[in-house]
């Protein structure tokens, strides 16, 4: 399924007036320009690390119930910061984060992006064989060529008000070859969402062969319904472990 091309698509004066709007707004906040980083203490060294990369509509404190969770469990979390400014820059960023990090050498990783944090996760992690998993957070799960290239049109005065700031280039770049064709996959998908349609969500997600969950709940389903996502992300980390 191509999500550039699904009926659900803005036409393309409203998608531009949308992302400007989103540039002109204030600056982001400063904790959300820094890695937030939960190491539980005695947890085994055979538990996989968790990476959550957050989307376009929520920083990495949209993540802080979850991380607790995981905590709670014995596992090491990193919310790094995602720059907004692409597809392939920010898959790069995360790609580095992913394989530079002396940390994270040679361990397992869970690798759980939100919305538009499916496209990153999706490329950073492909060809990378510490990435033992993939689970999709009301997220986007891009096939290659797909782009980001509209907002649902009931949500798009809404999403330019409380985004942050995200380059117009990132909603037309195109994903490159998916990570999920090689590594198994996990989907938690709020059937309440307004922001992109549960419809279109559960369509991505049997495409690329995901575990589905589904909760009643919007976009931020890691915030309203945080310990059914800790679960799938658990659940992820014990396949694949």
């Amino acid at each position: 399924m191509s999500v550039s091309r699904t009926t659900w698509l803005i036409g393309l004066p409203a998608l531009v007036a949308a992302a400007l709007a989103a540039v002109l707004l204030a600056s982001v906040p400063s904790h959300a320009a820094s890695a937030v980083t939960a190491t539980a203490g005695g947890g085994s060294s055979a538990k996989p690390v968790i990476v959550l990369e957050h989307g376009a509509w929520a920083d990495a404190s949209s993540w802080d119930e979850v991380i607790a969770g995981l905590q709670r469990q014995g596992f090491t979390v990193y919310a790094p910061p995602n720059p907004l400014r692409g597809v392939l820059y920010d898959s790069t960023y995360l790609k580095d984060f992913l394989t530079q990090n002396p940390v994270l050498a040679g361990k397992p990783v869970i690798l759980v992006g939100h919305s538009y944090g499916g496209f990153v996760i999706t490329n950073a992690a492909t060809g990378d064989p510490e990435v033992k998993a993939l689970v999709y957070v009301d997220a986007f799960i891009p096939d290659v060529h797909d782009t980001l290239a509209g907002l649902p049109a009931p949500q798009a005065a809404v999403i330019a008000a409380i985004q942050r700031p995200l380059a117009l280039s990132t909603l037309f770049e195109p994903s490159g070859p998916p990570a999920w064709t090689t590594i198994p996959s996990w989907a938690v998908i709020g059937t309440a969402d307004r922001v992109i349609p549960p419809a279109v969500l559960t369509s991505m997600a049997q495409h690329a062969g995901a575990h589905i969950t589904d909760v009643n709940a919007g976009h931020l389903s890691m915030i309203s319904r945080a310990n059914t996502v800790t679960k799938v992300i658990i659940d992820a980390a014990n396949a694949t472990g």
